[in-house]
């Protein structure tokens, strides 16, 4: 989160001093003040992404995941994860996105399941079991996070897409869709 804030301050400023001021000083206070490997309630993360999404507009919103996402892959977080699954498993995505839900563990402390599956040349999904209400109820971080998953293919040099398909709020589940251009 304190990736996304420090993303937020990069904005130009009037779209800056909206998002900050929309997020609120109680959630910037805990996620400002927090130390690199606490928790954070998914509220927080919800309450975040709905402000910056609806601050941001189309085209600018998905671009502001993506390079999160690209950002998320290099940190300290995550990097490890992502270098070791393309030593595994190449620069393919459905390959690689095999290593995907390991990387859910590191980011998110919840029952959640993710299972990666390929679907043949150039299609494969990771689908989302049990995720956590306030996450499977807004729309805007499910697509939050389809946007930020499209730096799957920025690693992988891949042009494609990520779609969320299957979206069922009752079970938390949902299903990333990634297709891409062999």
């Amino acid at each position: 989160m304190k990736l996304f804030v420090d993303r937020v301050r990069d904005l130009a400023a009037d779209k800056r001093d909206a998002v900050l001021g929309r997020i609120g000083p109680a959630d910037l206070d805990a996620i400002e003040n927090a130390q690199p490997l606490d928790w954070f309630p998914v509220e927080i993360n919800v309450r975040a992404t709905e402000v910056v999404w609806t601050a941001l507009g189309p085209g600018a919103r998905e671009d502001f995941f993506l390079r999160l996402g690209m950002e998320d892959f290099e940190s300290p977080l995550l990097k490890g994860v992502v270098a070791t699954a393309l030593r595994l498993f190449g620069v393919e995505p459905g390959s690689l996105l095999k290593f995907a839900p390991r990387g859910w563990g590191q980011v998110f402390r919840d029952d959640a399941t993710v299972t990666a599956a390929s679907l043949g040349k150039g299609v494969a999904t990771l689908a989302y079991a049990g995720l956590p209400r306030p996450l499977a109820e807004s729309r805007v971080w499910i697509d939050s996070v389809a946007a930020s998953m499209g730096a799957m293919f920025a690693v992988t040099k891949k042009r494609g897409t990520v779609t969320a398909e299957q979206i069922d709020v009752a079970s938390g589940s949902m299903t990333l869709v990634f297709r891409w251009e062999s």
